[in-house]
């Protein structure tokens, strides 16, 4: 114990008396641990998704692929019928629960409010789920139509911060199509680290589509089994195209595919079928790399510092041999000097991440706080990290200087050998190659993005905002585009069931006598569409103004359609489909326009209008001279019309710069990380200047003397490092 102190009393004295260099070292490792720790607290919490539920190893997504012809449609959604034909057919299914994603507009006294995380859910949700209950029963909550359960930031934001005063059981919130849904139950709110957000769940019983027959019609329900305790999900797995040949027939298993994925690989393994709110393991994976690269970045300063410096420590370790000093002895002492230099710079690294932090989280839109490590495997991990920093960056130090020979030390015949200085020249060469790396895939990056940014769409998009309507505001697009006509800063006005930047739906389609169906992408719109986009028809003719009132569609196809038809312009024209149900003749022909992220070529698309579509979205078209208030000047006419329905407003291009959310984190993070690997190289690269200054004193002083000028000496100096 007293060999222990002594060590690192030494250690002490020694990291005081040389400021200059422990100050270097410590600033080094502790912005690089800094950083290291914020990756840490990102890696653990994307880690974490979706651990709490008590019954969480028993969860299993239930994805479905679709086949037709050829083509495959992968979807993390199944049909309404996917989970029923589950708990019929296997008897290891415990519970099924489907989910739809929606929306709802609830009143607040006079005032509407559209809530966006609404889930239509079956009745064994909460059974399946651990979602905690603050009031009501989770077994009983979604049973019958119309019931609705809200979480503990809902019932303040409707009933007030002492609405557990008012027990909420049973009272009814008002939607803006007057219909009532009688509260059941209140749940603490949703864990940050559950891909299932929501704010409302409502019974799956009160959608028309509950009281149906379950089909294979539509694949929009999120759909989760439960399997029992004994139960292999392997073995459910393989059997599952024999149960649905044995239910559905033959066909079954040309046309759709189901599966299933464990609950703890939906967020972030689960590549093949999308999610909402999921992520990608390629970004934890490219985190932990930059994390790794900056503390190498960091330990090769201390190496390269330590081993600089070691010809002042020459004498000491002379001196002690001569005393009797074992080698071990004194390799103990360097590394205790260097576990005190780590444990320093761990210290000051959790106050720079406890001051980054905010910052931090704002760069990578998440909510993430140091109560994340406060669990013992997370401090022995951190630990265990710190200590294998310390023993990669004290090693070669203390084995450099334990082993000098006492003979050549007191003769004073000790130099700075070869293989050490081309040693700290490889440590910066890695070091600058590192920075550099990292500073050209910011750059890489930057440039990636700028021109997705930039790149021309194919139609007007910066003139462009978008109105949502919900069931009310539906009814009233036609009272809402007259209104609106007589306003001269309004070019034009157009419903459509998705934002154009973000044209998802796929469904199969065959051509009129023919039974072959393919899938393709659609967008439901009105006739005002293309006009309204600035989109001009290369090949026949727009929608016509009476394409809602007739029976059957109005198709426009891309030139990509073509080539997936294999059709010329003139050849598609007239030509008929089966669309959801109804027939539907092409009148026009559209250049290719990008309707998605540019991360994938531009796809097949069919624009289709007529009477009876649902859409979610007035698109209104701005003139470009306006100046005036626009949300103001459109809340009015949207009043005028809509009292009733909430007013929400997003601007065209807000929405395709979500498209590209995760590049632009990225873009950031390997921005900041890249400055501060020049800067961690930067620093160290000062220490070993400095002292290559200080040991050349005298010849930089007979160089002057002789008439060297300053700007010689410079350029001597720091060519090899330039170099």
């Amino acid at each position: 114990m007293n060999i222990l102190k002594n060590y690192f009393k030494v250690a002490f004295r020694n990291i005081l008396r040389q400021r200059a260099h422990s100050i270097i070292n410590i600033l080094g490792l502790s912005t690089g641990l800094c950083f290291s720790l914020l990756i840490c607290l990102y890696v653990l919490f994307e880690m974490s998704f979706d651990n709490f539920h008590e019954k969480g190893s028993r969860i299993y997504l239930l994805p479905m692929t679709w086949h037709f012809n050829g083509t495959d449609l992968p979807t993390g959604a199944n049909c309404s019928v996917g989970g029923p034909f589950m708990k019929q057919e296997f008897p290891e299914v415990e519970e099924t629960v489907r989910i739809k994603n929606s929306s709802l507009s609830v009143k607040k006294g006079d005032e509407t409010i559209n809530e966006a995380n609404v889930y239509f859910a079956d009745s064994a949700f909460f059974k399946v789920f651990t979602f905690p209950f603050i009031q009501g029963d989770p077994n009983s909550s979604l049973v019958e139509p119309n019931s609705i359960v809200l979480t503990e930031r809902m019932a303040i934001k409707y009933f007030g911060a002492d609405w557990k005063e008012a027990n909420l059981q049973d009272q009814a919130m008002i939607a803006s199509d007057k219909k009532l849904y009688k509260i059941q139950g209140v749940i603490e709110d949703v864990p940050l680290n559950s891909h299932l957000q929501f704010d409302f769940v409502v019974s799956f019983t009160s959608l028309p589509i509950a009281h149906q027959q379950p089909n294979w019609d539509n694949s929009e329900f999120y759909t989760y089994v439960l399997l029992n305790p004994n139960a292999s999900a392997n073995t459910v797995r393989s059997e599952i195209p024999t149960r649905m040949v044995s239910v559905f027939g033959d066909w079954i298993k040309e046309g759709v595919e189901l599966d299933l994925v464990p609950l703890k690989s939906v967020y972030l393994d689960n590549i093949k079928y999308k999610v909402p709110n999921t992520s990608n393991i390629l970004y934890v994976n490219i985190f932990i790399s930059i994390a790794i690269l900056i503390l190498v970045v960091a330990t090769f300063n201390y190496i390269n510092l330590s081993t600089a410096r070691s010809m002042e420590r020459a004498l000491e370790v002379g001196v002690r041999k001569v005393m009797g000093a074992y080698r071990t002895q004194l390799f103990y002492q360097f590394m205790s000097e260097s576990i005190v230099v780590t444990t320093i710079s761990l210290v000051i690294a959790i106050g720079l991440t406890i001051l980054a932090l905010p910052m931090f989280n704002y760069v990578i839109g998440r909510s993430l706080d140091l109560s994340i490590l406060a669990t013992v495997s997370n401090f022995i991990l951190v630990g265990v990290c710190c200590l294998l920093i310390s023993l990669m960056a004290g090693v070669y130090p203390a084995l450099v200087l334990s082993n000098y020979q006492p003979a050549k030390v007191l003769k004073g015949k000790l130099k700075d050998s070869i293989a050490g200085i081309n040693l700290r020249r490889r440590l910066v060469i890695i070091q600058f190659s590192i920075s550099i790396a990292l500073i050209i895939s910011a750059l890489t990056i930057s440039s990636q993005l700028n021109f997705m940014r930039l790149k021309d769409s194919g139609y007007d998009r910066d003139q462009i905002v978008s109105l949502s309507l919900d069931s009310l505001s539906r009814t009233k697009i036609e009272a809402l585009k007259a209104t609106a006509s007589g306003q001269p800063w309004i070019v034009s006005m157009s419903a459509s069931t998705q934002l154009p930047v973000n044209f998802t739906f796929e469904t199969a389609i065959n051509i009129v006598g023919s039974e072959e169906r393919k899938l393709i992408r659609v967008a439901p719109v009105d006739a005002d569409f293309l006009t309204t986009m600035g989109i001009e028809p290369i090949t026949g003719a727009n929608f016509s103004k009476q394409a809602s009132t007739k029976e059957g569609w109005e198709i426009i196809l891309n030139e990509s359609a073509l080539d997936f038809y294999g059709w010329t312009s003139e050849e598609a024209l007239g030509k008929e489909f089966d669309v959801w149900q109804a027939k539907g003749v092409v009148k026009g022909i559209v250049k290719d326009f990008h309707f998605a992220s540019l991360h994938k070529s531009i796809a097949p698309l069919l624009i289709f209008t007529g009477s009876g579509l649902r859409t979610s979205n007035l698109l209104v078209k701005v003139d470009a001279g306006y100046t005036g208030n626009l949300n103001e000047e459109l809340k009015k006419l949207w009043n005028q019309v809509n009292p009733d329905s909430p007013f929400l407003l997003t601007y065209l291009n807000e929405r395709y710069e979500l498209l590209y959310k995760s590049e632009s984190m990225m873009s950031n993070i390997v921005n900041l990380f890249a400055l501060l690997a020049a800067f961690i190289s930067g620093l160290g690269l000062f220490g070993l200047a400095s002292y290559s200054i200080l040991q050349r004193t005298k010849e930089l002083g007979i160089r002057k003397v002789l008439g060297a000028s300053v700007n010689q000496i410079v350029m001597m100096v720091s060519g090899s490092f330039v170099r």
